[in-house]
């Protein structure tokens, strides 16, 4: 199912908003509170990634990295 659904700009919206809310009135963070919700109305979570927006991704990304759980490879010469 997941790969012939296209969200619209509205459900996307209120996916943002809904996990948005549910994060703001909770101890979840962004990715607990996208699973909950996913579990709780038998939501594919391949759907559900259709339907992160720009902006709740960024808020996940801001999580993992201030919880040191992303870390970003660097290039670095080899010393010595």
């Amino acid at each position: 199912m997941a790969s012939n659904f296209q969200p619209t700009k509205e459900e996307i919206r209120n996916f943002s908003y809904t996990i948005d809310e549910m994060v703001t009135t909770s101890d979840y963070t962004y990715v607990e509170a996208i699973i909950t919700y996913c579990d709780e109305n038998e939501l594919e979570y391949e759907t559900a990634a259709l339907l992160i927006s720009d902006e709740i991704k960024y808020k996940i990304e801001s999580e993992v990295v201030d919880k040191n759980l992303l870390v970003y490879k660097t290039n670095k010469l080899p010393l010595g």
